[in-house]
């Protein structure tokens, strides 16, 4: 999985990825492993950008659209939709980089880390 670093906009994650051949699932498409692995990266991303602090992943609900393209640009997009100060409820999509078609949806629960 080749992504580069979360751009920041107005509340908002940005994480381009290209997901190489070699994580197909189903013919023409990524695993859906790798999808939500990837998902998980970029609502964790959009935690940190709402509070500056690191968190956990409590839940994770992913709704695949269609398969995701193999190697070809793709965007993830993750921001913050609720903070009860004990959790973040977060949302997340990929989409293709060129038709802006949403592929996959997520949501999660995220929990800040304790101090050790």
């Amino acid at each position: 999985m080749a992504a580069s670093a979360a751009a920041r906009t107005e509340g908002e994650v940005l994480s381009p990825i290209v997901i190489p051949r070699r994580f197909e699932g189903p013919p023409g498409a990524a695993h859906g492993g790798i999808v939500a692995a990837y998902l998980d990266e970029v609502l964790a991303g959009a935690a940190v950008h709402h509070t500056g602090r690191m968190y956990v992943t409590g839940e994770l609900t992913v709704r695949y659209v269609k398969g995701a393209p193999l190697e070809r640009p793709l965007l993830g997009r993750g921001r913050a939709v609720t903070d009860s100060g004990k959790y973040l409820d977060l949302e997340a999509v990929i989409e293709d980089w060129e038709t802006h078609d949403v592929v996959v949806r997520a949501t999660g629960r995220f929990f800040p880390m304790r101090s050790a």
